[in-house]
């Protein structure tokens, strides 16, 4: 079966979240990386806010860097 198409990074927006995807954030200074939940990321943003706008904001919860993170989509693991 195909999976969906997911838009290229620097195309994704926060409309483009579909339930069956994961946001994985990567901290480029320690190498730190977290899952964040999609409710987390939608919540006060308009839908049009693309995700590398984000990671400018993200601060790394390991070593406290901010504007270090990188953001990549991936498909949830099927039950």
């Amino acid at each position: 079966m195909n999976k969906p198409d997911v838009p290229p990074r620097y195309a994704f927006r926060l409309e483009d979240l579909r339930a069956f995807h994961l946001v994985v954030a990567s901290c480029r200074g320690c190498g730190h990386k977290a899952i964040i939940p999609n409710i987390t990321l939608l919540q006060g943003r308009a839908g049009y806010t693309r995700l590398t706008a984000l990671e400018r904001q993200l601060r790394c919860r390991k070593c406290g860097a901010r504007g270090k993170a990188s953001l990549e989509v991936e498909f949830r693991p099927r039950d």
